[in-house]
């Protein structure tokens, strides 16, 4: 990218999250503003060094070291530089400190130990997503809106008693273990989901596919399913449902940014890397007897996968795949695509039982999301 508004545009994104988590690790969750309020000066900074002066080498390396930067000058207006680095470490010179938080490593772990942060299980489960959305993605009150099909307001009140909620529990970064983290895997394995939706399903009219947001849902997937102590076929089971899906991306939208429909889309233009990643998370995710939602999801998405053309789809399978589905999750959506599934299996009665009560209760904003 040469223009810097859209690259600062970019990185935000992608950078936004990792800076905050491990900005919070230095200064604690009870200042969580000023490690936003750090990485969101750090990005105007950017824009207008980078409009004056031309692109860096490296812009997340410079991000990175500006956000290290100004870190330290707050430390040390504050002078609390050595109770703060005492918290991080108790042996090496302060510098040495500061700069290991910023490895690659650490960034990585600390951008996971946000996430868990929060989905504390003190915390609603709406609340968790919007913090979430907004602290680890960076995405603004309008998108998070959008996602969770509720309006700015609402969200901005979810996230500042959630951050409230989060502070009076002197909250940690750190990763759960055992039983607590059993616990809030499921929320966070749903935000990945959510993140991932919102780039595919994107309901902006510019935009209707939003591969960068779905490439960072892979990204936040892998960080998770790929730590040593988590390795949960259900995190690789939603892995595999993200892949399939991001292997028909390209085909998706036309030249003319319309919506290609399904059964119309050139299969061979399909990404076969993907399909190939989605596979293998899926044979990860066997080892198990207890099959989560995001199991059938992607034995669904993989069924397609599996033939040459939509008229070779295996309609019946597809139909025992949505019933142990709708069996872990009776969701209007599942059900309105198990009766599309039954109109090709000739089943028109049960079909129509299906629609009729499904559109009752199901968001018109929600109907596109039919298969």
């Amino acid at each position: 990218m040469d223009n810097p508004q859209q690259l600062v545009d970019h990185l935000f994104r992608h950078q936004y999250g990792r800076m905050v988590a491990i900005l919070t690790k230095l200064f604690g969750f009870q200042d969580i503003e000023i490690a936003e309020d750090i990485v969101q000066d750090c990005f105007i900074k950017a824009l207008s060094a980078w409009k004056m002066n031309g692109l860096p080498d490296k812009p997340e390396a410079w991000l990175m070291q500006a956000a290290k930067n100004r870190a330290i000058d707050i430390i040390r207006r504050k002078k609390t530089e050595s109770k703060i680095l005492d918290q991080i470490s108790h042996s090496g010179p302060a510098s040495i400190a500061v700069n290991n938080l910023f490895l690659d490593q650490e960034i990585s772990d600390a951008q996971l130990q946000m996430i868990f942060a929060c989905c504390h299980p003190a915390l609603k489960s709406q609340d968790q997503i919007a913090l979430t959305l907004n602290i680890v993605s960076g995405f603004n009150l309008t998108e998070i809106a959008n996602a969770l099909l509720s309006n700015k307001e609402v969200i901005k009140k979810r996230i500042q008693r959630a951050k409230a909620k989060l502070k009076s529990l002197e909250t940690q970064l750190n990763i759960p273990v055992g039983k607590e983290l059993k616990k809030r895997l499921p929320a966070v394995e749903k935000i990945i989901y959510l993140i991932f939706n919102e780039g595919y399903y994107s309901i902006s009219s510019e935009e209707l596919v939003r591969k960068e947001l779905c490439f960072e849902a892979l990204r936040l997937g892998r960080i998770l399913a790929h730590h040593k102590f988590i390795q949960e076929p259900s995190t690789f089971a939603l892995l595999g449902l993200l892949f399939f899906h991001g292997a028909r991306m390209d085909e998706r939208i036309s030249a003319n940014n319309e919506i290609i429909l399904f059964e119309e889309q050139d299969r061979s233009n399909w990404n076969r890397d993907m399909i190939n990643m989605g596979n293998h998370y899926m044979f990860k995710a066997t080892d198990t007897e207890d099959f989560s939602v995001y199991h059938y999801q992607a034995a669904i998405a993989a069924e397609y996968m599996k033939v040459q053309d939509f008229e070779s789809t295996d309609w019946k399978q597809l139909e025992i795949w949505y019933d142990r589905l709708i069996a872990l999750d009776s969701s209007p959506v599942y059900r309105l695509n198990k009766a599309v599934v039954l109109c090709y299996l000739n089943d028109y009665d049960q079909s129509e039982n299906i629609l009729e009560d499904c559109l009752k209760n199901l968001p018109k904003q929600m109907h596109y999301l039919i298969f």
